[in-house]
């Protein structure tokens, strides 16, 4: 009986460390980025603790700061987007998770959460990114698209 609660627990304790996505999130690994993308920093992959951590800090932000991007529609459900992240270290050893959101799915014949970042032009609060410092709890750099 031990041993069975024993394999039970440790299966459950290993599937979130191997679940990189889901339906609506994907954590993209060093090894996947170009790192010529994100020049001025150094890539890592970021845990899944790391990500729900993130997520939580970044709605409470975009849901405070819509004086930063008031020309369109206020990013009403972040937890309805479809988010990728990518772990960075900057020149001082921060940990900084890059989130790119998106609304809806602009490659519905591909895995859409893998689909590559920074492509998107307007769409308004459809699509937007912004950076989670973990060291110091604390999100910037929110981007939000203009109006088509």
């Amino acid at each position: 009986m031990k041993f069975y609660l024993f394999i039970i627990i440790v299966s459950m304790s290993f599937q979130d460390m191997f679940t990189q996505s889901d339906s609506l999130r994907y954590i993209f690994y060093a090894d996947e980025i170009d790192q010529n993308y994100f020049e001025s920093y150094t890539v890592f992959s970021p845990s899944i603790a790391q990500v729900e951590y993130c997520d939580i800090l970044a709605n409470v932000y975009v849901q405070n700061n819509y004086d930063s991007y008031s020309w369109t529609n206020k990013i009403e459900n972040y937890y309805m987007y479809y988010r990728q992240y990518v772990g960075l270290i900057d020149s001082i050893g921060n940990k900084i998770i890059f989130i790119d959101a998106y609304c809806r799915n602009p490659y519905p014949t591909k895995n859409e959460t893998k689909r590559p970042f920074g492509l998107v032009k307007g769409g308004g609060s459809c699509y937007f990114n912004l950076k989670v410092n973990l060291d110091i709890n604390e999100c910037y750099e929110l981007k939000v698209n203009g109006p088509k």
